[in-house]
């Protein structure tokens, strides 16, 4: 299945983590659709290296929120927990043990009606992937809709039958005790009366219809428009309106959806960034585990104000912007992930500054976008971008190539210049570690945007003074994909290696467990 511009620029969420975060409220609300009667209990099963963070990326509360109903951008959603012990719900964590994906969620949700064991992996960026239900192989990402069915015998011709016309992606079965569970995912929503006769087969005891998580399913099952940078390149030679439209065509190709749709969906986009900026620039940012003062953007924009920074201009109000995103996120705020919450103020740092000191217009920065989500699905198809799999380079790196796509293309710049952009940027953060030394997506994470917007806009300006990577753009992200196979665990967000080693550190983890108290 090929990505989506809107992987790249979304989700949409509340703070902090879109792997974490936004990924486990995705898979929690998934599992609430197959949920039949009122929860009494849940365990929660993470990863040892997830278990060492899950708390300050609030993944247990955010699966929770999703198996309550709620979905990753709505802000109840952040109480989930309180409202789960008001309902007398007990939570249990545990760790697993077997050798599985960093990411991988389990949930075990214990009800009237019986017991549901649900397999969840967020892969990054906030997608995700359903593997496993009551013992049963399954795949599906929550693009499509996905049909599942317990009986006494084995009925998938009789339902096939039944749901050709709404074109059957895949297939799964399997056994659970006495019962045969089987798992179609399709494309189309299943009408009542399909649902009705597939209910009169006799042997069958339960149905169960599963509604996608987006609006950007994808319809084309053949080849995408590009998946390199260098195809890219190749199809804005030909595309006289340029690298914009030609991410727009990849999009309309994937998804059906039409020009106006998509970028109504980007410019409702970018309006979340910018509410986030001047949430962030107010300076009143509580955040999650008080590690930073919440108030370091506003204190970076009234420095350049003053005139007391070095650089001045464009760096210092988009450090101060990315700054102020970063503090909105670590508050449990609404922010873009781009690609990820963890990067999420890169981008508009960018984009908002450039806006301001060149007069750019929001049809403009929605250009900007497609760039972006253009040179981000080029990296994502390589390489991971999350922080756990991959290390920061996969977020905070990614992002900040993205963003100097961007900003080239914003300075005039071509398709050809934008690549390489992105790779002079790439290239100059590869080997960045996530080595957070508590949970919370505060410390390093807020300010290692501001270093990933420098380095952006330093890209750009080199890119588009004509100077080029050595190295194939394409070859840049091998490159990172090296990396990231070759750094080890204790370096991808495991609070051991790198800043978590430190005394102050060790202090940190020990004032965030006082604090989790209070949290839970």
């Amino acid at each position: 299945m090929s990505l989506s511009i809107f992987d790249l620029i979304g989700p949409v969420m509340m703070g902090p983590s879109s792997s974490h975060t936004a990924g486990a409220a995705r898979i929690g609300f998934l599992v609430h659709q197959m949920v039949k009667s009122e929860i009494e209990e849940i365990t929660l099963y993470f990863h040892p290296v997830l278990i060492q963070t899950y708390s300050g990326h609030r993944t247990h509360a955010a699966l929770v929120a999703g198996l309550l109903g709620y979905r990753e951008d709505d802000p109840q959603g952040v109480q989930a927990l309180h409202e789960a012990n008001k309902k007398g719900i007990n939570l249990y964590i545990e760790q697993i043990d077997e050798d599985v994906h960093q990411n991988t969620m389990r949930i075990k949700v214990k009800t009237k009606s019986g017991i549901l064991n649900v397999n969840g992996v967020s892969v990054g960026g906030g997608s995700i992937l359903i593997t496993e239900i009551d013992g049963t192989q399954v795949k599906f990402d929550g693009n499509s809709y996905v049909v599942i069915e317990r009986s006494a015998t084995d009925i998938s011709e009789l339902t096939i039958n039944q749901l050709s016309d709404f074109e059957v992606i895949d297939y799964f079965a399997g056994r659970s005790g006495d019962r045969y569970m089987q798992c179609w995912t399709v494309r189309k929503p299943v009408d009542d009366l399909t649902l009705n006769r597939l209910k009169g087969i006799k042997s069958l005891s339960s149905i169960q219809v599963i509604s996608p998580l987006y609006d950007f399913r994808q319809t084309n099952e053949e080849t995408p428009l590009f998946s390199t940078l260098d195809e890219m390149i190749g199809l804005a030679r030909i595309n006289k309106y340029g690298l914009p439209s030609v991410s727009l065509n990849y999009e309309i190709d994937r998804s059906g959806r039409t020009e106006q749709e998509i970028r109504l969906a980007l410019d409702s986009n970018l309006k979340v960034m910018q509410l986030a900026i001047e949430e962030g620039l107010t300076g009143n940012a509580e955040l999650l585990g008080g590690f930073c003062a919440g108030n370091d953007g506003l204190k970076m924009l009234k420095a350049y104000q003053e005139g007391k920074t070095i650089t001045g201009g464009i760096f210092a109000t988009a450090i101060a912007k990315a700054l102020a995103v970063m503090e909105v996120n670590g508050s449990m705020g609404k922010i873009v992930a781009l690609p990820t919450a963890g990067s999420a103020g890169v981008l508009p740092g960018v984009l908002f500054s450039i806006k301001e000191k060149y007069h750019k217009n929001d049809e403009d920065l929605v250009d900007a976008l497609l760039v972006a989500g253009a040179i981000g699905i080029c990296i994502a198809n390589k390489a991971s971008l999350s922080g756990a799999v991959g290390g920061c380079q996969g977020e905070v790196g990614v992002a900040a190539a993205m963003s100097a796509g961007a900003a080239t293309h914003l300075g005039g710049g071509d398709a050809e210049q934008c690549a390489h952009a992105a790779a002079l940027t790439l290239k100059n953060l590869l080997g960045l570690i996530c080595d957070p030394p508590a949970g919370p997506v505060e410390v390093p994470c807020i300010k290692r945007n501001a270093i990933g917007v420098s380095a952006a806009l330093m890209g750009a300006d080199m890119a588009l003074a004509g100077i080029q990577s050595y190295i194939p753009p394409d070859e840049v992200i091998d490159a990172l994909r090296n990396v990231q196979e070759y750094l080890p665990q204790e370096l991808k967000g495991s609070t051991i290696g790198g800043l978590a080693s430190t005394k102050m550190g060790g202090c940190m983890r020990k004032e965030w467990q006082k604090k989790l108290a209070e949290l839970n």
